[in-house]
């Protein structure tokens, strides 16, 4: 009957607006959460840069201390007079107490920079996931933008 062919194509049209409405309620959400996520996973990685550049400073720092230790015991063989060999001992005493502050201070920021590569390992994978999901889940707008990120990638790689 026609009341019937109306029904079934007026629930029809609603079940595509319906759909095309939660596709635009995802893309807005998604694209929002992608881009925060991009955000956070960029301030993890300058830190993570950071971390190692600091690394690089403190093992700087270990070799020249461990060069002035070996400086200082040459003096000593050097040296006659049981007092300075004294004043070059205690030199090396103090020195080798920085060094275990280097040492620990270098763990300490290894152990950093580990957690950090694993957080910006992490937020990769969920800014990768979340494109997938915008691709998957929010029609040809998702699409449109997947392939418009994919594009911006090549370019810039």
């Amino acid at each position: 009957s026609e009341v019937k062919r109306s029904t079934a194509e007026h629930r029809e049209h609603i079940g595509k607006h319906l759909e095309q409405a939660q596709h635009s309620y995802d893309f807005h959400v998604l694209t929002d959460m992608h881009f925060s996520s991009m955000i956070v996973a960029n301030a993890a990685y300058k830190a993570l840069d950071n971390a190692k550049i600091s690394q690089v400073a403190i093992a700087k720092g270990i070799r020249k201390t461990m060069t002035e230790i070996g400086q200082l015991q040459d003096k000593i063989d050097l040296e006659s007079s049981f007092k300075e060999r004294g004043v070059l001992i205690e030199e090396i005493k103090l020195i080798r107490e920085l060094l275990k502050e280097f040492s620990t201070e270098m763990d300490t920021l290894k152990n950093q920079t580990r957690k950090l590569y694993d957080e910006v390992r992490e937020l990769n994978a969920q800014t990768g996931a979340l494109k997938l999901a915008i691709r998957d889940r929010c029609g040809s707008r998702g699409g449109e933008w997947y392939e418009a990120r994919q594009n911006n990638n090549r370019m810039s790689a």
